[in-house]
């Protein structure tokens, strides 16, 4: 399974910031730290701003900061801040938009829906950044 690329983003700019001790950093040098589009991470970093994930800092040592510690935010909040589910195209926030009737796929989706949901629940970006051993014993 692949997350989307605005996910990805998401997550990789957030494990960014987690590593800053509540420094504020500017979406260009994440960008360049990570390899990714500076102006897709940006409108990326609005949507989180939205989510009240990051706060924008205004001023020459401006950027981007986390508002909360990162062992307060997990996975699942950073993905929902961008997506409320992890399929497509079939399967969009928690709704079935198939057009197919009787679709046999739809159960088994909701089932891996659930799994990953509580799996990204428990994963924090603390975990991520520390490699913690609770990562290794869940398969990651």
């Amino acid at each position: 399974m692949k997350l989307n690329q605005k996910i990805e983003y998401a997550l990789l700019g957030m494990i960014n910031l987690a590593r800053t001790d509540f420094i504020a950093k500017k979406v260009s040098l994440i960008a360049r730290e990570e390899r990714l589009s500076a102006v897709f991470l940006a409108k990326v970093f609005q949507d989180l701003s939205r989510a009240g994930l990051v706060m924008s800092v205004f001023g020459p040592h401006g950027g981007f900061s986390l508002i909360k510690k990162p062992e307060k935010i997990t996975l699942k909040m950073v993905i929902a801040a961008i997506n409320n589910s992890y399929f497509s195209p079939c399967y969009r926030q928690k709704e079935f938009v198939c057009t197919k009737k009787n679709c046999l796929l739809r159960p088994v989706l909701l089932q891996a829906d659930t799994v990953l949901e509580n799996f990204y629940e428990n994963v924090t970006l603390a975990q991520l950044i520390t490699k913690s051993p609770a990562l290794t014993k869940a398969g990651v």
